[in-house]
C-alpha cells in the first residue's frame, strides 16, 4: 500500500523481542517482492547463535532473485575486523562490484584471505561450536538471575542471540530503571524507547560479554532497582 520497493527484514531473529518471521509472513513478503518487483535485503542477525532450536532456514533460497542476504562476522570473530558478505541477485552483481570499488576501492585482501581459510579448515565452525556453548552458559545463568532477583518478570527472547527482554510489572518507568542501573555501572536499554505505539515496559539485556558470575551479581542490583521503583 505504501509504494515501497524494497524492505529490509531480519526473520531469522527480529531486533529486540527474538521473533523468527512465520512461514505465512515469508510467503506473504516473497508474493509481495513477485508482485511489485520488489527487493527483500535480508539482515542475517544472530543466526548463528540459537541454543533450544533448530537453526531458522535463510529466507534467500526461497528468491534468490528476489532478495540480497547480508551478514557479517562481527559477533563470530570481532567487529574490528569488519568483514561481512552479501549474497545478491545476479543482475545486481555488476552494479553492486562497481559501486563497491568506487566507494573505497574494495575491501582489503588479507582479512578475507584469512576468513576463506578459517572456512576451508574448519575453524570458524569449530569457533562458532565454542561460541554457543559458552553463550549458552551465560544465557542460562542470567535465565536463573531474572528468576531469583526479579521474580514473575517475563522473559523472551531466550532462544537465540545475545540479549534477552524482560518484561516489568506495569506502573514501571523502564527508561528510568535503565538510568538509575547506568549510575550503578549496568547498561541495559528500555523497550519503550523502541516502541511505535505504547507497551509494557521492558528492559533488553545483554549478556554475551559477560562472565555468569557477573550476570548474577549484575541482575541482583538491578532487581533492587526495580523493587525500589515498584515501592515509590
Amino acid at each position: 500500500r505504501t509504494g515501497a520497493r524494497a524492505v529490509l527484514v531480519t526473520p531469522a531473529h527480529q531486533f529486540p523481542t527474538g521473533v523468527v518471521l512465520s512461514p505465512r509472513r515469508r510467503r506473504e513478503l516473497i508474493a509481495w517482492a513477485e508482485e511489485s518487483d520488489g527487493l527483500i535485503v535480508e539482515d542475517d542477525y544472530d543466526s548463528e547463535y540459537r541454543y533450544d532450536r533448530s537453526p531458522v532456514r535463510a529466507l534467500h533460497p526461497a528468491a534468490a532473485e528476489r532478495i540480497v542476504h547480508v551478514s557479517s562476522l562481527s559477533k563470530v570473530i570481532a567487529p574490528a575486523l569488519r568483514l561481512g558478505w552479501m549474497v545478491a541477485p545476479t543482475h545486481l552483481h555488476e552494479d553492486l562490484v562497481r559501486r563497491r570499488w568506487a566507494t573505497d576501492l574494495g575491501s582489503p585482501v588479507l582479512p578475507q584471505l584469512v576468513l576463506a581459510n578459517l572456512i576451508s579448515s574448519g575453524a570458524l565452525e569449530r569457533q562458532l561450536r565454542s561460541l554457543r556453548r559458552r553463550h549458552r552458559e551465560r544465557r542460562d545463568a542470567a535465565v536463573a538471575a531474572i528468576e531469583e532477583h526479579l521474580p514473575g518478570c517475563p522473559i523472551e527472547g531466550i532462544a537465540a542471540g545475545l540479549h534477552l527482554v524482560v518484561t516489568l510489572p506495569e506502573g514501571i518507568d523502564d527508561a528510568a530503571v535503565a538510568a538509575h542501573a547506568r549510575q550503578e555501572g549496568i547498561a541495559v536499554q528500555a523497550m519503550s524507547g523502541l516502541r511505535v505505539a505504547a507497551g509494557p515496559p521492558g528492559l533488553i539485556i545483554g549478556y554475551g560479554p559477560h562472565s555468569p558470575a557477573g550476570l548474577g551479581e549484575s541482575l541482583r542490583t538491578l532487581g533492587r532497582l526495580i523493587a525500589e521503583r515498584a515501592r515509590a
